[in-house]
């Protein structure tokens, strides 16, 4: 499913960024910034818990599948992603 075009039909386009933003329609990616002095206590497979606005009092269980190993110089922190081990109930696809 295509979630973002960013560019418009006649734009020049910058081979050092995404032309569009593309993915699954049915998984969720949660994508955490993690400081540079907690990395080290991340590891691939990690139970993680997480709330969101939207569900109010509710926390969920995700697990950590990716741990990009290239540090944001501006923010000090890493990329690392994960996953729903359950997904949030009467979430919406488009």
């Amino acid at each position: 499913m295509v979630y973002l075009l960013n560019y418009r039909e006649g734009e020049f386009i910058n081979i050092q960024n995404p032309v569009a933003i593309i993915g699954s329609n049915k998984d969720f990616i949660l994508e955490m910034q993690i400081d540079e002095y907690d990395i080290m206590k991340i590891s691939l497979g990690q139970k993680v818990l997480v709330t969101m606005d939207s569900y109010k009092g509710k926390v969920f269980e995700a697990k950590i599948t990716k741990i990009n190993p290239i540090m944001n110089q501006r923010s000090k922190t890493f990329l690392v992603e994960s996953e729903f081990v359950q997904k949030p109930e009467n979430y919406i696809l488009i």
